[in-house]
């Protein structure tokens, strides 16, 4: 071992270069999995989001509500996003939905106000997986069984209201 440590300290800025070099290459790489893993790699085409938005606003009325977390195509609909959960991601997090908070309703509120006939549309992607859907599989089985496919855009599925 000594002369390897003696050989490193000789050559310590060609070991720092190569040191700096495997850093960037790790940061890069946890962001691209980061990103990857959390469906936020803007697969969305505009025309495709222009689309979805241009059916809900012409199958809803103005005071329907969607559900969706991806909350761009409530506000091009012009309709406004169910119970304003306009922070998706949180509920990737361990306990969330469980208690209600500002832009992140409990899964028992959004629930209970499906129920109540407010929500018109859910629009489904993959992007519900790692967000409203990833913790706990209550939303997920109540929207499956009352809500059912009306229109599909792609991978994009506009979900009514059995």
């Amino acid at each position: 071992i000594a002369p390897f440590v003696h050989n490193a300290f000789l050559n310590k800025d060609k070991i720092s270069k190569i040191f700096m070099i495997l850093m960037l290459f790790g940061v890069f790489m946890s962001a691209y999995f980061y990103i990857e893993y959390h469906g936020l790699n803007n697969k969305w085409q505009i025309g495709q989001a222009e689309d979805i938005a241009k059916y809900i606003k012409e199958n809803s009325d103005a005071g329907d509500e969607i559900f969706t977390p991806m909350t761009f195509i409530a506000i091009m609909a012009d309709r406004k996003l169910a119970l304003n959960a306009s922070h998706p991601l949180y509920y990737h997090f361990k306990d969330a939905g469980n208690v209600d908070a500002v832009g992140i309703p409990s899964f028992k509120k959004i629930i209970k106000h499906m129920d109540e006939g407010k929500v018109k549309y859910v629009v489904v992607d993959e992007y519900i997986d790692v967000t409203f859907y990833s913790m706990k599989d209550d939303l997920k089985e109540y929207i499956e069984k009352n809500y059912a496919v009306e229109k599909e855009f792609g991978d994009v599925k506009i979900m009514a209201r059995k």
